[in-house]
């Protein structure tokens, strides 16, 4: 699963490593909105969530770790497409061409 989820950056395959690239991701997440509005699931919004595996619905491709998800939908974006103007997915919170309601956020 390791090299599935982190791809060529999980190697060398050491248990410190790999710790810390799981910390890297946790704390990139932080900046990330806990919510988004996105135009391709328009019918709820997309909460951030923590999830084993799953499909994005924007690329197509299999997503591990984050997600941001609408339960009652089934519905995954990667961190990336959900955050796409944002380039590498960083805090977008308050940055230009984001409007924020509190802790929902999408482009204006």
């Amino acid at each position: 699963m390791h090299l599935t989820a982190y791809g060529a950056d999980a190697f060398p395959f050491t248990e410190e490593h790999l710790k810390q690239l799981e910390e890297e991701i946790e704390e990139k997440a932080k900046g990330w909105p806990e919510k988004v509005k996105h135009e391709l699931h328009t019918e709820h919004e997309l909460i951030r969530a923590k999830r084993k595996a799953y499909i994005c619905k924007g690329c197509r491709e299999t997503g591990y770790s984050w997600s941001f998800y609408c339960k009652q939908c089934d519905f995954d974006l990667h961190p990336k497409c959900a955050l796409k103007d944002d380039e590498d997915t960083g805090s977008e919170k308050g940055k230009e061409g984001w409007v924020c309601d509190g802790d929902v956020c999408r482009r204006a």
